[in-house]
């Protein structure tokens, strides 16, 4: 692991730290500890950070904060890669009307100093009002109205010093298990959790005054009791029905490719189940590498 600053190596007064992110986090932060000596006077806020694995950069941001206490063995900095920058800024542009998503993607990114990777299976064209919102607010509610005509699930990323928009369910290489070793993917410790706090067992439908004129609902109706939301798109109406939500917390010895918007396979009582990593935090400690994962079902 080498860890840069401003392309200085800082290596060797680099702490642990922990780098996490999640589907409804846009950038991801790292939380790093720096030994308190003379070299701590160097490091600004905005300065770049870069860490990299085996070669592979898997982090290169810029420092948002650094707090140093007198007496302290090491200082608190926090960084951020560049997607922050989308949060900060509001979208210039009115209303996007039937505009190419590629297209409205590259828009947004102009405005934010980021650039596109162009990389993105469909072209649908999309219609966002963008006033008053953010920029990451136009590229979400875009990728949502694209997730509507394609039934798959998008996320934002920042891979190779570019915008990715990562398709929802590629898969970690390591299947999750108990094992008697310390190789990837070995299962330290697991948490179910099953909530019906996030379930729809009844949409009614209104028409155009809102009265109430006809309802679909699921099994889970009868089941646990009725949960209800009102729509007036009839043909939608089924989309909006939603189970009950089964979450999984695991830590795990782990590497960088576990990471929020990507399928696990955790093997449970001896069949293997898939999940999607929905949040992330990852713990580094001179060799030590593990994470906590927030899995639900996919």
């Amino acid at each position: 692991m080498i860890v840069t600053l401003n392309r200085t190596d800082i290596t060797s007064v680099c702490g642990t730290f922990t780098y996490s992110g999640s589907l409804s986090q846009v950038a991801r932060v790292l939380n790093m500890n720096i030994l308190n000596n003379t070299f701590i006077n160097k490091i600004n806020i905005g300065s770049e950070l870069v860490i990299k694995d085996n070669n592979i950069e898997i982090f290169q941001g810029y420092v948002w904060s650094i707090e140093v206490k007198t007496g302290e063995v090491a200082a608190k900095l926090i960084a951020f890669n560049p997607l922050i920058y989308l949060t900060k800024n509001i979208c210039s542009k009115g209303v996007f009307n039937n505009v190419p998503i590629k297209n409205l993607i590259s828009s947004v990114c102009d405005e934010s100093g980021l650039v596109f990777d162009g990389i993105l299976g469909v072209n649908n064209a999309v219609t966002i009002n963008a006033r008053g919102k953010s920029l990451y607010q136009v590229i979400r509610l875009a990728l949502d109205e694209l997730s509507k005509q394609t039934g798959k699930l998008y996320h934002v990323e920042y891979i190779n010093r570019k915008l990715h928009i990562m398709t929802g369910g590629e898969t970690a290489s390591n299947v999750i298990s108990y094992r008697r070793d310390t190789s990837i993917g070995t299962l330290l410790s697991k948490t179910y959790q099953d909530t019906l706090d996030t379930m729809v067992s009844k949409v009614l439908i209104s028409d155009k005054q809102g009265k109430i004129v006809d309802s679909v609902s699921s099994e889970n109706e009868t089941k646990y009791g009725s949960v209800s939301v009102v729509t007036n798109d009839k043909e939608k109406a089924k989309n909006l029905l939603k189970a009950p939500k089964t979450s999984l917390t695991v830590s795990i010895i782990s590497d960088f490719t576990y990471l929020s918007g990507r399928a696990v396979e955790v093997e449970v009582n001896g069949s293997k189940e898939h999940f999607l990593i929905t949040g992330d935090t990852h713990n580094y400690s001179s060799t030590v590498h593990t994470a906590t994962l927030t899995l639900e079902r996919w």
